[in-house]
């Protein structure tokens, strides 16, 4: 039999609802409490994964389903449960079974569910469609219900949603809420489902499937859950007895999870997530649910702790919550933290002036664990660490790490093992190296913006053989040139444009060109400009030819300067022993300041591309004019904002370019390296 109904409640409230939690993970976690409320001891959740084979898809799925074998709906009551919806929108009831709305817009509830009207059984389903509800009337949407009574009882109750229709990107822009994010994909799914009911998991209460494999609990589970509890005093001298359940579980990445939880219809759900920042072995991770009474009273300030600042008790609560879970976390692994406190005073110890990351210095700290283990090299002073140390520290950042765990240190292989699930586990190999080269590249600008602007360029014989520095370090003229080697092997190439140079850029500077800076140190005005070239293989199988000019610090980039490089430009547009097939070309020119005319000439043709002069339009040809100024600022803001997310720390300057530059005389250099923010 089919009818159609019409939603009894206002078109605002449900629109709120289709992006009112959080995440989509969010979303699916309260329909699940909906199975949950509903008695349900299986629940099912289903996703069509996207086949490859047909063509790239903007979602990851196709369909998701979520099934329990609850109570269901019945017939009599589905309109009141489905469709008699709060009508304000502070009185939220009923608007749960809607959360499906947030991951997609088109769904289908289909549920089966004893009647006690008729005492019968009956199935019911509707498809709904939230593209068809208007934001303040939905009077007008009435869709349509199919429902049957049942001949014979069915194996079970149940309740099924179904979910279509992801929301596009313009929704998502729109609404990032609606976002699919990555908790929902198989694979990734059974993590996140574990540690939001581990609690019902582990004492086999309910089981979950995944396309239909189920969480298993010894596919998580470290060991046995333990509980802690303190008594906490307000700042009204009320107390509160605040509980911790510690879960240690085998997960993708190690890290300890702080789980502050509140009650929501009898079931636990977390209100806020909170992590933990410390250091210990081995590759499990911790989640630790906290409760609290007092959580309930304050729900809204709960789910918004990160704006605690504004409630002094939340602020020491948290704070005592941390201090409750490093102890316990310690209190695993005393003998670890015992060995890294000797570990850190010991004078082999590579990083007592500071390590390039903190991903870095616990990896060391863990490999340095293993090795004392079976070697006891601390315990018994023994001086090989002189030589162990340091290698293990290269070996890091060069990625060589477990080559020297199995070759030359032979550990045992469960240990290489253990050490290569952490690798996996945590991409420390990856982070390690990009942390290593961002810390170098930060002390790189700094050491660069002496040589060109410090007093130390006024000393330095380096500013003579700038070239040759900037030639290893092209990424600051993007991050294109980041793996670039030095190479130039087209010597008839390079002939052609030294002739090219002779011909447009050797001339006598003067005050009336307008090009002179005001300079009076012979040092400095003794410095000339310098030049190189750099060839780079591009994936289309043709090479970029790099010319870069570096302007000495007497000359400003002006009419002459860009007036020059036109000509140069010309030239190679023109001759033939230029080839322009197989080559494109790239001209830099760099100087320490650019006139106001030289200003108003860059950036003009694309706005997008601020340091673009000009640029042929037959030909591949580009003409670049950039200030060290300019150059160094930028790098260092985006290095900046890099490090600000790894929390990299800094390095011995001079300790680096004796390694990286060991032809230069560096015994003047002293530049100050502020610690980056942790």
């Amino acid at each position: 039999m089919k009818k159609t109904k019409t939603f009894k409640t206002h078109g605002r409230l449900l629109s709120q609802v289709f992006s009112s939690y959080n995440t989509t993970f969010d979303a699916l976690c309260e329909l699940i409490n909906n199975s949950i409320q509903a008695k349900s001891t299986e629940i099912k959740i289903e996703a069509d994964l996207v086949d490859d084979a047909d063509g790239p898809n903007p979602y990851p799925f196709t369909e998701y389903r979520i099934i329990d074998n609850g109570e269901g709906v019945a017939n009599s009551e589905f309109d009141r449960k489905i469709f008699e919806i709060a009508t304000d929108v502070k009185n939220s009831k009923g608007i749960g079974r809607f959360a499906a709305f947030q991951i997609g817009s088109t769904v289908t509830i289909n549920t089966t569910a004893h009647d006690n009207q008729t005492n019968k059984y009956t199935n019911t389903s509707v498809t709904l469609d939230a593209n068809l509800f208007t934001i303040n009337d939905i009077a007008g949407y009435d869709p349509v219900i199919d429902t049957s009574e049942l001949e014979n009882k069915p194996k079970t109750t149940s309740y099924k949603v179904t979910i279509k229709n992801f929301w596009n990107e313009i929704e998502k822009e729109k609404y990032p809420k609606r976002k699919l994010v990555s908790k929902l994909i198989p694979g990734n799914l059974e993590e996140a489902i574990f540690l939001r009911y581990s609690s019902y998991i582990v004492t086999d209460k309910i089981t979950f499937l995944v396309n239909g494999k189920k969480i298993s609990k010894d596919d998580f589970l470290v060991g046995e859950i333990e509980n802690d509890r303190f008594e906490y005093t307000f700042s009204d001298d009320s107390t509160e007895q605040v509980s911790l359940e510690y879960v240690n579980y085998k997960g993708k990445k190690k890290k300890v999870i702080l789980a502050y939880r509140v009650d929501n219809n009898e079931i636990k759900t977390i209100a806020y997530e909170d992590s933990l920042g410390i250091d210990y072995p081995y590759e499990s991770s911790w989640i630790v649910y906290i409760d609290c009474n007092y959580f309930n009273t304050k729900t809204d300030t709960i789910r918004n702790m990160p704006l605690d600042d504004l409630d002094e008790d939340l602020t020491k609560l948290k704070k005592q919550v941390k201090n409750t879970v490093r102890d316990f976390i310690r209190s695993k692994h005393k003998n670890y933290f015992i060995f890294v406190e000797k570990l850190k005073g010991d004078k082999y110890y590579p990083y007592k002036g500071g390590s390039p990351s903190s991903s870095k210095e616990y990896t060391f700290n863990h490999l340095a664990y293993f090795i004392e283990e079976d070697y006891l090299l601390i315990r018994n002073d023994d001086d090989k660490r002189k030589i162990i140390y340091p290698l293990l520290d290269r070996a890091m950042s060069n990625g060589d790490i477990i080559d020297i765990l199995e070759n030359i240190l032979s550990l045992d292989n469960e240990k290489v093992k253990l050490f290569k699930e952490l690798l996996e586990m945590s991409y420390l190999p990856e982070v390690i190296r990009f942390t290593t080269e961002l810390a170098k590249k930060q002390i790189f600008l700094e050491f660069l913006n002496e040589i060109v602007y410090g007093d130390t360029g006024k000393y330095l014989k380096e500013r003579s053989q700038l070239h040759r520095i900037i030639e290893k370090n092209l990424w600051i003229f993007g991050e294109e040139y980041n793996t670039t080697p030095i190479l130039f092997s087209d010597k008839s190439i390079k002939n052609n444009l030294d002739e090219l140079r002779s011909k447009y850029f050797r001339y006598q500077k003067s005050e009336d060109d307008g090009n002179y800076n005001d300079i009076t140190d012979k040092s400095i005005l003794d410095i000339t400009d310098l030049f190189f070239y750099n060839e780079k293989p591009l994936d289309n199988g043709k090479r970029e030819i790099m010319i870069v000019e570096l302007k000495a610090p007497i000359v400003k980039i002006s009419q002459k300067e860009l007036y020059q490089v036109d000509k140069y430009k010309y030239d190679i547009e023109h001759l033939d022993k230029f080839s322009k097939h197989q080559n494109q070309y790239k001209i830099i020119l760099v100087s320490t300041g650019i006139t106001p005319f030289g200003e108003s000439k860059i950036g003009v043709i694309n706005e997008q591309i601020p340091t673009l002069y000009t640029k042929s339009k037959d030909v591949n040809i580009e003409v670049h004019v950039m200030k060290w100024s300019d150059i160094i600022a930028k790098n260092k803001h985006r290095l900046s904002y890099l490090s600000d997310y790894l929390e990299t720390k800094d390095i011995n300057v001079k300790n680096m370019f004796e390694k990286n530059y060991p032809e230069l005389d560096i015994s003047n250099l002293t530049i100050p390296i502020k610690k980056s923010k942790k």
